[in-house]
């Protein structure tokens, strides 16, 4: 996604702390809803493994980011 386009629609969906096993559901429901670009936080744990999990599922529908939640305590 580039700038352009993510100004269109400047809204992005942040998951922390979910599990493995929902990762699959969540992304296409994330994508359902309208949405083109989803963080996972880097404090949820095993992150790098559901970033690659929602890049198998959400392939070019979707604009992946990692994030950090400056407030949480890792």
């Amino acid at each position: 996604m580039d700038v352009v386009s993510f100004k269109k629609k400047p809204i992005l969906g942040i998951l922390r702390g979910v599990k493995a096993d929902l990762i699959e559901p969540l992304v296409e429901t994330v994508i359902s809803a309208g949405l083109a670009t989803l963080e996972i936080t880097m404090n949820t744990p095993d992150a790098a493994e559901l970033i690659r999990k929602a890049k198998q599922v959400g392939g070019k529908r979707l604009t992946l980011g990692a994030g950090q939640c400056l407030r949480c305590k890792i």
